[in-house]
């Protein structure tokens, strides 16, 4: 994760890592020991976020040397994704396809009605320039809010029946979903229609993108 201050974060499975010269460089933040990291993001306010395999979310308010967890609403859930709208509102995606919203930086959290399935995982959660939402659930599709994570639609049916990973958007609001086994896709219309443009990569498991 690049920051709007211009830090370079690496979650690792040993713990957070950072660097103020472009990777030059590294530091580690971690002093909760040799912890396993899925996540980190920081919003404009520089609170930092990281969210640990099996041990909830948790913040930082000075860069990694303190930390606080703020996960107990969904305490025994792994957090897998986590993204930060241009609100300010946070989210977390976690397994049993819920995904979480906070509006104060983590102090408390509202479960969103998402229409998962219970064995559905939450692996990435990205947001577009007008604060749209896109989730991936792992095996229901990708799907799509546009007020705030309130209600979900849909926007994978005519793709290929697979497991969903991640979900990418630019600033021309182009779609683009990685299936495990299936490749790459792109969608210029908010998911109406998909072209597959994996054709000149090797044939792999694709998980992130």
């Amino acid at each position: 994760h690049y920051s709007f201050d211009n830090i370079l974060y690496a979650a690792t499975d040993i713990g957070l890592f950072f660097s103020t010269d472009k990777g030059k460089n590294w530091t580690k933040t971690n002093p909760m020991g040799n912890q396993y990291l899925r996540k980190v993001i920081k919003d404009k306010q520089g609170m930092l976020y990281v969210s640990l395999v099996q041990s909830g979310l948790w913040r930082s308010r000075n860069n990694g040397i303190e930390w606080e967890r703020i996960s107990t609403t969904f305490l025994s859930q792994d957090v897998d994704a986590i993204a930060i709208d241009s609100s300010g509102n946070l989210y977390a995606g976690t397994e049993g396809g819920f995904i979480y919203k906070s509006t104060n930086q983590g102090d408390s959290w509202t479960l969103e009605i998402t229409g998962f399935s219970a064995s559905s995982i939450v692996r990435f959660i990205t947001v577009a320039n007008d604060s749209s939402i896109f989730a991936s659930a792992r095996y229901d599709g990708i799907f799509h809010s546009s007020n705030g994570g309130h209600s979900w639609v849909k926007i994978t049916d005519n793709l290929p029946a697979n497991v969903y990973f991640d979900v990418a958007i630019n600033n021309k609001n182009e779609l683009f979903v990685s299936l495990y086994e299936a490749g790459i896709y792109y969608s210029n219309d908010l998911g109406n229609s998909w072209i597959n443009i994996t054709d000149n990569l090797p044939k792999t498991r694709i998980q992130n993108i």
